[in-house]
């Protein structure tokens, strides 16, 4: 049931997979780094807590959510890992599809509803990984990602069981969501489609984040 696209699932020993392993490598190397810059109960404390990253893009269609999705699954290779994917693209959302699971409840439903997060905490085929998929779309998406409720959510997860956090979020351009969410976590990875996205538009995006204390 898993999508094909799913690459570390579906192909393991391919060259993309390889490359999304790479990547793997390179989000830990930034938290190495991050450990050092630090004081040391700080990094102890670091080292501890679970990892989070936001993943977005300048403008839709330029592969976020596969990015998320597959770098997440790279993650839940490491057997002494335990990760959780969470959609926060509350409008079009799709890592339930990519999974085969349903879309509610969801992260939206727990802020919306005030509910255990817990309950919308979904199994995948790989045993280390988790999907918190986004839910019964809002009306309101921006306002319930910047709510004190979501604030709680975030405070939840850092002290929970998972050793990476991977949210997906909506393109940086078009909404402030991934600004919000991304100042509240350990650093945002920012997705470009080569040949395709102008470089006006990435300077632009790139800007977004730095003005929301993004790392």
């Amino acid at each position: 049931g898993v999508d094909p696209r799913v690459v570390p699932y579906s192909d393991s020993f391919s060259h993309i997979s390889e490359q999304y392993r790479a990547l793997r490598t390179s989000i830990r190397s930034c938290l190495v780094k991050e450990n050092k810059a630090s004081s040391l109960s700080a990094a102890t404390s670091l080292l501890t807590a679970p990892k989070i990253f936001t993943i977005s893009s300048a403008l839709p269609g330029e592969g976020k959510t596969l990015t998320a999705v597959n770098v997440a699954v790279s993650l839940a290779e490491e057997l002494e890992s335990k990760i959780l994917l969470v959609d926060c693209d509350l409008r079009n959302g799709g890592i339930h599809k990519l999974f085969n699971l349903e879309a509610a409840p969801g992260i939206a439903d727990v802020l919306t509803y005030d509910l255990d997060y817990r309950a919308a905490l979904r199994p995948t085929q790989l045993k280390n990984l988790f999907v918190m998929p986004r839910g019964k779309a809002p009306s309101n998406p921006s306002e319930i990602l910047n709510s004190k409720g979501m604030r709680s959510l975030m405070g939840k997860l850092k002290t929970g069981e998972f050793t990476y956090i991977i949210i997906d979020t909506p393109p940086l351009i078009l909404f402030t969501d991934a600004g919000i969410l991304s100042a509240q976590t350990h650093g945002a990875m920012l997705v470009v489609k080569a040949h395709q996205t102008q470089a006006g538009v990435i300077k632009r995006a790139k800007e977004l984040l730095d003005q929301s204390h993004s790392r």
